[in-house]
């Protein structure tokens, strides 16, 4: 799965209320987690407001994860999660 979603950071020294969801790559998604291709860099530890998007409409599906693991990569960042109960 290549699929474009967007997150809110709910955790972290960027947090700001009110602020605007990220944009994303999802990749890899699994029953435990995903990996996460973003431009802005996120740390390890972080919880983050998922929107994952539902095949064949406009709705999406809201789950929270933590950052497990990140790093750098050619244009961006690649960052692992882990779904939250």
């Amino acid at each position: 799965m290549n699929q474009p979603m967007c997150f809110d950071r709910i955790t972290g020294v960027d947090f700001a209320a009110g602020q605007e969801p990220t944009q994303g790559q999802c990749h890899d998604l699994s029953e435990g987690g995903l990996n996460l291709v973003t431009a802005v860099a996120l740390r390890v530890g972080e919880v983050l407001r998922l929107h994952l998007p539902l095949l064949g409409g406009d709705s999406s599906l809201t789950v929270t994860a933590e950052v497990r693991w990140t790093h750098e990569i050619v244009g961006g960042f690649a960052s692992g999660l882990q779904f939250l109960a």
